[in-house]
C-alpha cells in the first residue's frame, strides 16, 4: 500500500530549503489547489490513505478536502501529538496560554521535568483530543501514527509501556497504531509486534539507522509489519534504484511525499510494476 504524506503541502522537505519555500508560500495563502491535485491524482492511482501531522493548519486543508466530494474518499492516518503547534502557542501567546490551551501537555511536560516519566493517562489523552479533531470531520480514521520525537523519547526513557498501553487502548475503537521512530531496531526490541512501525528507508542511505547494511540485515530478519518513510531521499534517489531494490518488496506500506501529481503517478506505476509477477511461461516440450 502506498500512503500520501502530508510534508510537502505544509512547507517541509529535508532537503531543498528552495521547495520548502516554495511550498510554505502557498500556506500561508491557504492556498490548497496544488494539494488538490496531487491528492486527485494519487486517488486515480489507488492511493487512498493520506497521513498528516495535526497542526494548526491541518483543519484548513482537512475541511477543504472535506468539501470536495471526490477527495472525501481518502482514509486520514493523523501523525500525533504535534508538539510544535504548542511551541507555536507558547512563542505567540506565553505559557498561560498554552497551559489552558492543552491541560494534557502541560500536564506531560510538568511530569517529565520532574519525574523524568510521562504519564500514560497523559499521553492517551491528548492523543485522543487530536485525534477526535480529524474524526469530527467525518474521515474514516483506521490507524494512529505515534510522532517520533514521543517514540524515541520513550523508548529511550524506559517507558515502552506507555506506548504498548495506547495502542491497547486504540485496539479497543478498531484502531492500529504506528511508532514512527529513527530507531528501528531498539523499537523493535521493545514495542508489542502488534505494533506497526513507519521508519526511514532508501536506497541511498539518507537518514537510515543505524547504517544501509545493518538496517537492511534487521529487516531480512523482523517478523514485524513494517512501514518505509523517505524512499525517495527528499528526491535525491532515482526511481529506477528504488524500485529495484530486494528490500523494498519486505515494507508492507510505503509513505511519499510530493506536491508534484506527476511524481505520484511515477512512483505508483513503479511501484506496481515492480511488485507484480512476471507472467509464467508455458515449458517448451
Amino acid at each position: 500500500m502506498i500512503i500520501l504524506g502530508d510534508n510537502p503541502f505544509f512547507g517541509v522537505n529535508h532537503a531543498s530549503t528552495a521547495r520548502a519555500t516554495g511550498y510554505y508560500s502557498r500556506l500561508k495563502a491557504r492556498d490548497w489547489s496544488s494539494a488538490h491535485a496531487t491528492m486527485r491524482a494519487a486517488l486515480a492511482h489507488g492511493v487512498d490513505h493520506f497521513m498528516v501531522s495535526t497542526h494548526a493548519e491541518a483543519p484548513d486543508l482537512l475541511a477543504s478536502m472535506r468539501a470536495d466530494p471526490e477527495l472525501r474518499r481518502f482514509r486520514i492516518i493523523p501523525a500525533v501529538p504535534y508538539l510544535h503547534r504548542l511551541n507555536g502557542v507558547v512563542a505567540t501567546r506565553g505559557v498561560p496560554a498554552a497551559m489552558l490551551a492543552s491541560m494534557d501537555y502541560a500536564r506531560a511536560a510538568r511530569s517529565l521535568l520532574a519525574t523524568g516519566s510521562v504519564p500514560a493517562a497523559a499521553l492517551a489523552g491528548f492523543v485522543a483530543r487530536e485525534v477526535e479533531e480529524v474524526a469530527s470531520l467525518g474521515f474514516e480514521v483506521p490507524a494512529i501514527a505515534l510522532q517520533n520525537i514521543f517514540v524515541d523519547l520513550l523508548l529511550g526513557l524506559g517507558q515502552a509501556d506507555r506506548i504498548g498501553r495506547l495502542a491497547r487502548n486504540l485496539a479497543r475503537t478498531g484502531r492500529r497504531l504506528i511508532a514512527i521512530t529513527m530507531n528501528p531496531i531498539l523499537a523493535d526490541r521493545l514495542l508489542d509486534p502488534a505494533i506497526i512501525l513507519c521508519t526511514h528507508y532508501n536506497v541511498l542511505g539518507y537518514m537510515v539507522q543505524p547504517d544501509l547494511e545493518g538496517f537492511r540485515r534487521w529487516m531480512a530478519g523482523t517478523g514485524r509489519e513494517v512501514w518505509a518513510m523517505g524512499v525517495m531521499a527528499s528526491g535525491r534517489a532515482k526511481l529506477a534504484d528504488v524500485v529495484a531494490d530486494d528490500t523494498l518488496l519486505r515494507f508492507r506500506s510505503l509513505l511519499i511525499g510530493s506536491s508534484r501529481p506527476a511524481s505520484i503517478q511515477a512512483f505508483a506505476e513503479a511501484v506496481e510494476r515492480s511488485r507484480t509477477p512476471a507472467p509464467a511461461h508455458a515449458a517448451l516440450d
